[in-house]
């Protein structure tokens, strides 16, 4: 058996589990976005921080990697190379991204971390591009700047007050929005049992949002 991507990402969502037993949510395949620049990421976990790991399986190769790894040290806060250690001997990322080698033993994957991932200081304007709609509108709402039942600003308006908003604060409530975000989407999965591609109940996420107060974000 060859171990892909696909099946790769199975295991390493177990394993990551394991490795963090406190509260956070684990999601395979998000699209980041960074200036009109799109890539999906194959594991987002969402617990203190955002962090991001890409696999390269056996039937991978690395064309893509450089461009995926200049995105997602963009987008998150820290990013790990997942790959096959038997294809890939010396496997070169920027200083930044961490790697984590995969190999079988007696039938199983096996994980190790052999490179740390430092801190990527995500920016204000970065995060912007990859929310919706109401979840800018949350964090302006959070932040003191405008009120949930205040007029509908343009979106060139809540751009400008984003990138004068504080960034520590601004990354804080961004975590608390993709932990709630995939809370529900998982949510109703469950409640189906079944993935549809317009199964996420937006409203209901977006109500869920609006309950959350008084965050501390000092």
């Amino acid at each position: 058996m060859r171990w892909t991507g696909e099946k790769i990402k199975k295991e390493l969502i177990f394993w990551l589990n394991n490795k963090y037993p406190e509260k956070k949510i684990i999601v395979p395949e998000i699209s980041q976005t960074y200036y009109g620049a799109n890539r999906i990421i194959d594991v987002l976990l969402v617990n203190g921080h955002i962090i991001g790991y890409e696999i390269k399986g056996e039937t991978d190769n690395l064309s893509r990697l450089n461009s995926q790894l200049e995105i997602y040290t963009k987008t998150m806060e820290y990013v790990y190379v997942v790959y096959w250690r038997d294809k890939y001997k010396n496997i070169e990322v920027p200083k930044n991204v961490g790697l984590i080698e995969v190999y079988e033993n007696n039938g199983k994957l096996q994980f190790k971390q052999v490179k740390k991932a430092y801190y990527n200081k995500i920016d204000t304007f970065t995060i912007f591009q990859n929310l919706w709609n109401e979840e800018i509108r949350f964090v302006l709402h959070q932040l003191g700047i405008l009120k949930w039942n205040s007029k509908n600003y343009a979106y060139s308006d809540m751009e400008k007050f984003f990138k004068l908003a504080p960034v520590t604060k601004v990354r804080k409530i961004y975590r608390i929005i993709l932990k709630k975000r995939f809370e529900v989407f998982y949510r109703n999965i469950i409640e189906k049992k079944e993935i549809k591609k317009r199964g996420f109940d937006y409203n209901l996420y977006i109500k869920e949002l609006k309950t959350i107060k008084n965050l501390q974000l000092i």
